[in-house]
Formats: structure tokens, C-alpha cells, sequence
């Protein structure tokens, strides 16, 4: 009788300190998920780049533990700045098929030890949840979407006073830029993104949203749309006084490329290519206050004279991602 107690006891206190070491949060798609108090390693899974910027800005490089190992995705330029952030990004197994597809290799999952995979959308949770393995859905593509996911892993990580500088850090830029911008006389300038290799308009969703933020006037939405062909004669129409672009190869297709030689932006060597840091800084990140900046400057260097983008940017990286960039990486990042 006494040892039978003793098991229930003991079975009890086990039940007991599980609970206590467990907590239960709510994703960004709204899932229960039940996991670590601490959470000390996690894998990114499917759109591993969008996923681990954020992780770097909330100071957790250090507990991803999957990378890239194809050889033809390591060309990419994406991973070599995430490199700047993630040392050993080349030696860590790669989880995910390459893009588009990301596909889950769950033989190299299964082989894992890890506290949680993040991942950007419900259909990809419950494919892994099914193999038994525990998902959190992560997703900015929405407005305000960065302060959201920041705020939801500073929650996650505990680290909500990290989040509140960084949260400061973006108003007080937004807020600087519009106090120059919005004023009455402020002539401002008409600017789009695009990637004119292939005539597309990837993610303009938060692009236009950072044009705002830099205070450009942006394309109409019939002009603009995510993720879809371009229509040359309405770009020819619209025609923006500054033009973003994807890569140096398109600074080369926008000045020879007679097509666009009539563009305002062209004609006054307005056209310029988008830095890529942790990630693009046209797309959901949470370089957008920095990028803001950096944008503001192109389109009006005398009225952000005072602004030293060298400096913001090696600011930036230090008090958020951990890393004191090079200069030699610096102009990497600023495709310079």
C-alpha cells in the first residue's frame, strides 16, 4: 500500500514539475501550442531566410540549428549575408527543399533535437504536427506585420524589454522622417520598386508600405500587386521620379535598356538598388526602420544630410542582431 502511494506521489510530483517547465502560447494563426518555458533550440522551417531574420533581431541566432547545405542554393546572395549573422550556417543540415518548394525533409527533422520548428503558414503546422513534430506558425506579411511578429517573439523569448527599444527605435525614425516630409512646402517624389529582369513586382505589399514610412508617394494598387508580371505601358504612365531595383544587373537593364530611357527616375539617375542585410529590406523585415532611412536619403540627401547610413546601419546590427558588421560586409549589404 505504502509503495503504491509512493508511485502515485511520485507520478503526481513528475505531472507536477512537467506543468511547471510547460506553458501554453497562441501563434500568429491563432493555434494553441503547448511548449518550453525556455525555449534554447528551434529549427526554421520552409522560407528558412524570412524566418531567421527574425530570429536574429530578437538576439537568438544562436538557437537555430539548421543551415543550408545545397551547393546551388548557396549562391544565392541571401546566404551570404545571412552568414554575416549565422556562423555556422554552412555546416548545420538543411531542412528544407529549395525554393520555391521548401518541402519539409522529414527524415533529416526526425534525426533532430529541437524545441520548436517555425514555420509561415497553418498547411505547413499541420503537415509537420502530423509526423509529431511541434510548430509555431511565424508570418509578417501583413500591415504593422513586423512590430507584430516582434512583439509575438519577444513574448515568446522573453524578451519583451529588447522588443520595446526596437519598437522605439522605429517610431522614433518614422516619426523623424514624416516631421521633415509631411510638411507643407515638402515637395514629395513618386517611387516604386521593381525587378526589371524578369518584370516583376515581388512583395509590393511592404514595399509601398516602407515608401510611405520614406515619405514617397506610392503606386495605386491596379498599378502594383504582389508577385506578378508588370505592365510596362502603366509604369511608362505612372512614371516614378525614383525607381528601387532588385540588383545591380537590373541598375544595368534600367540605363540601357531603351524601354525606359523616357523615365523620369532614369533620366535623372534616380534609380537605385535595394540593400539586402538579413534579408531584403523591400520585404517584410525588421531592418524596415533602417531601411526607412536609407530610402529617405535616396530620395531627398539634402533634407537627411544629417542622416549617416554607415553608421545607422552598423548601429543597427549591433544593438539588435549581435553583430558588428565589417565595412568590407557593410557594402556588401549596401550593394555598394
Amino acid at each position: 500500500m505504502k509503495k503504491r502511494i509512493y508511485i502515485i506521489l511520485l507520478l503526481l510530483s513528475v505531472s507536477i514539475f512537467a506543468h511547471a517547465s510547460e506553458r501554453k502560447v497562441i501563434d500568429m494563426d491563432g493555434r494553441e501550442v503547448t511548449l518550453n518555458k525556455k525555449i534554447e533550440s528551434v529549427v526554421t522551417i520552409g522560407g528558412t531566410p524570412a524566418l531567421n531574420v527574425f530570429l536574429f533581431a530578437i538576439g537568438k541566432a544562436n538557437v537555430i540549428k539548421n543551415g543550408v547545405r545545397d551547393n546551388s542554393l548557396k549562391r544565392f546572395p541571401i546566404w551570404k549575408t545571412q552568414s554575416y549573422f549565422l556562423k555556422n550556417l554552412y555546416s548545420m543540415p538543411q531542412v528544407s527543399s529549395n525554393p520555391p518548394d521548401w518541402n519539409p525533409n522529414f527524415e533529416v527533422l526526425m534525426s533532430m533535437k529541437f524545441d520548436v520548428g517555425f514555420v509561415n503558414n497553418r498547411i505547413m503546422a499541420e503537415r509537420l504536427e502530423e509526423k509529431g513534430i511541434k510548430t509555431v506558425v511565424m508570418h509578417s506579411n501583413q500591415p504593422n506585420g513586423v512590430k507584430e511578429t516582434m512583439i509575438f517573439l519577444g513574448e515568446l523569448f522573453q524578451e519583451e524589454e529588447r522588443v520595446a527599444k526596437y519598437l522605439d527605435y522605429f517610431d522614433n525614425n518614422i516619426n523623424m522622417i514624416h516631421s521633415i516630409t509631411n510638411k507643407d512646402q515638402f515637395k514629395k517624389k513618386k517611387a516604386i520598386y521593381v525587378r526589371l529582369d524578369n518584370m516583376t513586382t515581388s512583395m509590393m505589399s511592404s514595399t509601398n508600405e516602407l515608401l510611405v514610412q520614406a515619405g514617397a508617394i506610392t503606386s495605386s494598387s491596379d498599378l502594383m500587386v504582389n508577385n506578378t508580371s508588370l505592365n510596362i505601358e502603366k509604369l511608362l504612365v505612372w512614371n516614378p521620379d525614383v525607381l528601387f531595383v532588385w540588383s545591380r544587373n537590373d541598375l544595368n537593364i534600367a540605363y540601357k535598356d531603351e524601354r525606359f530611357k523616357n523615365l523620369t527616375a532614369v533620366k535623372n539617375k534616380e534609380v537605385y538598388v535595394v540593400p539586402m542585410g538579413a534579408f531584403l529590406w523591400t520585404f517584410s523585415t525588421p531592418e524596415q526602420p533602417l531601411a526607412a532611412l536609407w530610402c529617405a536619403k535616396k530620395m531627398y540627401p539634402e533634407s537627411f544630410n544629417h542622416i549617416d547610413i554607415n553608421v545607422e546601419a552598423k548601429k543597427f546590427y549591433k544593438e539588435f542582431m549581435n553583430e558588428e558588421l565589417t565595412d568590407e560586409q557593410l557594402d556588401s549589404i549596401l550593394n555598394r
